[in-house]
């Protein structure tokens, strides 16, 4: 009896694992999702650049297409949320023209961390972490 309640409960926990797996694989991140991660990846060398005094790396031309880009609620198509991006953008031209890189980079960040205020707080703490320590 033993034998086959340990078996069962085997089988239950096997079938449990395959069923969360095959959840997790049927997830397809929405354009903007991914443009967002490319953005966390953009920032995160910048960041670690300026911190070397170094100039930033070329801001990825994916990122231009935020304003376009298909949201997971189709939250690009708000005027509150192409509002939000109009200061992301222009600080990556600033950061792009050499003008300050530290100053635009961190209103680039600042820009983020408004528009996450207001959709989708929860990357708050990983765009926390892409701030200098001082504006320049």
């Amino acid at each position: 009896m033993k034998t086959v309640s340990l078996f069962s409960l085997l089988l239950i926990l096997a079938s449990c694992g395959t069923k969360q797996s095959g959840d997790a694989d049927m997830y397809e991140a929405s354009e903007m999702s991914q443009l967002m991660r490319e953005m966390v990846r953009f920032s995160k060398k910048a960041k670690a650049n300026l911190e070397q005094g170094k100039p930033t790396p070329k801001v990825p031309e994916a990122i231009w297409e935020l304003q376009t880009a298909e949201g997971t609620r189709d939250e690009h198509l708000e005027d509150p949320f192409q509002a939000m991006a109009v200061p992301y953008l222009s600080a990556l031209r600033g950061i792009e023209r050499g003008d300050s890189q530290a100053y635009f980079y961190s209103k680039s960040i600042d820009a983020c961390k408004s528009c996450h205020g207001t959709y989708c707080g929860g990357p708050m703490a990983v765009i926390n972490t892409l701030g200098l320590e001082q504006h320049n």
